[in-house]
């Protein structure tokens, strides 16, 4: 049975040779089949402590029971992070992601003071991300640090390295209640003018000239690409000569590690088509002093940073692209892949934000308003007034593309009261106890494609005798317009799709 021993060693004092014992304790084992002597610790009791772990550990060795994660624990955190940045490598992640989440686990360390893995413990990762909460960091930021570390240890988890996560059980914060910045979109001429005073500028930003960054904005504002991805840009991914025009992301350049083919709307082909012919389009450092350089631009068209506590930087040209997506009546699902998002909810939460002046418009649009409006005695025109008898939002009477809704609206004025229902809804709003009418619910869901094969018709009467028409006093055509939601068929569905053929030819 192996002991604990202290070594004698020699020592010249005032010309005599003295021996005396090391302050340390040691002990000799078997190691690889060789007995070495092993250092422990100063204390007696704390090194038979150490003496007997030892000797059970080899034991155990002998048995196969060994603890797989012995050898990791013993390995400083650094050289596991040092690791996971080369496994980073390995799996094409960008260099600047490598460095950022690198720095987020270093400041962990360095803040609790883990030498090796056995001492991060939820508590110290939970301090960790106070400390940087207080620090004035943003819920978000402070998430994104919790994601930094979880995906580190997680890590660690999968190789063997440690037997538990230690963020496991940490919560996420709230992002939507503490919002450090909010962006807006540029508005109205805004872009035009952001354009102009960029183009018109004779200072130099990073390596770019004033017509250079006007050319990047146009850019910007004609795909939606992020900063870092436009300068990444290179000659031979524009291709304005194929059908249609398209630049090309590679993998490696984009955020979410998937090649990016972008449509170039025709208005920007003109101008991308003055850019270098070879080499990278947008070269130089700016990228990352974008906002800086954004701002700079901004002075110079008098165009305001903030606007209602909402500040505009190079990322809002983004939001830009897919607020104008969401304007022009472009399809949830069609902006979100224009925007490369993996989820609706992102395209919806931070991009799909609506100005007041959209709300207003919305508000202004619902066809109650204008029932109320017109039997209250508010003055209206006569193509609202056509509208309110009919049901429907304000039309302008007059427009040609109106004239046959309109003129069916007016005659279908004389069959509505043989309607169930017809007098509830004709002069007021639905009570709390009632609902409309299923063939009314049916009318309000027909597609854009059903809506204008009817109007192809051109024959009020055959309008009317069908099964499409028959029974709704109430067209708001308006509303019906400006769906874009696939039509659920009914059991009438034959019957509309015999008008729908009928129509087409």
């Amino acid at each position: 049975m192996p002991k604990i021993y202290r070594p004698t060693y020699r020592k010249r004092v005032d010309g005599m040779w003295i021996t005396r014992k090391t302050a340390k304790w040691y002990a000799k084992i078997i190691v690889g089949g060789r007995r070495k002597a092993v250092p422990l610790t100063t204390d007696k009791r704390a090194s038979e402590i150490m003496l007997a772990d030892l000797l059970r550990n080899a034991a155990m060795g002998r048995a196969g029971a060994v603890d797989p994660f012995a050898a990791a624990s013993r390995t400083p955190l650094s050289q596991h992070l040092a690791d996971w940045q080369e496994h980073l490598r390995f799996i094409d992640a960008g260099e600047k992601h490598i460095a950022d989440v690198g720095r987020i686990v270093e400041a962990y360390r360095a803040f609790a003071r883990v030498v090796f893995p056995p001492a991060a413990t939820a508590d110290t990762v939970r301090k960790f991300l106070a400390d940087r909460k207080a620090g004035g960091r943003s819920n978000r930021t402070v998430n994104w640090t919790h994601a930094t570390l979880r995906a580190f240890f997680s890590w660690m988890v999968l190789e063997k390295r440690m037997a538990a996560n230690p963020t496991d059980g940490i919560e996420k914060l709230n992002e939507s209640i503490d919002v450090k910045r909010r962006r807006r979109p540029l508005v109205g001429d805004e872009p035009e003018r952001l354009i102009a005073a960029a183009d018109a500028s004779e200072k130099t930003f990073k390596g770019l000239s004033g017509r250079q960054r006007g050319t990047l904005y146009v850019a910007a504002m004609a795909t939606g690409f992020r900063a870092q991805e436009l300068a990444s840009l290179t000659a031979d991914q524009l291709d304005l000569d194929a059908n249609p025009p398209v630049i090309r992301i590679p993998a490696s350049d984009t955020k979410n590690s998937a090649e990016a083919f972008q449509p170039i709307p025709e208005w920007a082909i003109d101008r991308l088509r003055t850019l270098p012919t070879a080499g990278v389009l947008f070269p130089g450092w700016w990228w990352d002093k974008a906002a800086k350089m954004i701002r700079m631009d901004l002075a110079v068209a008098k165009i305001p940073v903030e606007v209602g506590g909402r500040v505009v930087d190079f990322h809002s040209i983004r939001h830009t692209y897919v607020a104008d997506l969401r304007h022009a009546g472009v399809e949830l699902g069609d902006a979100m892949k224009l925007a490369r998002h993996s989820d609706p909810k992102l395209t919806l939460a931070i991009y799909g934000q609506s100005d007041l002046d959209g709300l207003a418009n919305a508000v202004n649009s619902v066809r109650l308003g204008h029932r109320l409006g017109h039997f209250s005695g508010t003055k209206v025109n006569e193509g609202e007034q056509m509208s309110a008898a009919g049901g429907g939002a304000a039309l302008p009477y007059n427009a040609p593309e109106y004239a046959e809704i309109l003129a069916f609206s007016a005659n279908s004025k004389g069959e509505e009261m043989n309607t169930p229902g017809a007098a509830r809804t004709r002069n007021l709003p639905l009570r709390s106890h009632e609902t409309e009418t299923p063939k009314t619910h049916r009318m309000t869901t027909f597609s854009k494609e059903i809506v204008s094969s009817a109007r192809l018709c051109g024959n009020e009467d055959s309008l009317q005798k069908t099964r499409l028409f028959r029974g709704i006093p109430r067209v708001s055509w308006k509303t019906v317009e400006r769906r874009v939601q696939r039509f659920a068929w009914t059991s009438t569905s034959t019957r509309r799709i015999g008008i729908k053929e009928e129509c087409e030819t």
